[in-house]
């Protein structure tokens, strides 16, 4: 199951991709931000 922080910043990542439009540098900061998110949360669950 994921875990609910990275749910979070997936779903204001969409969000913002959604409202900004999806090649907004805003957007791109969403994502980056999110996939250190993930990565975090996979490495703890090991």
């Amino acid at each position: 199951m994921p875990s609910t922080h990275s749910a979070l910043s997936i779903c204001v990542a969409t969000t913002i991709g959604l409202k900004e439009g999806w090649d907004s540098p805003l957007f791109a900061l969403a994502i980056v931000i999110a996939f250190i998110i993930m990565a975090d949360a996979a490495g703890v669950r090991r």
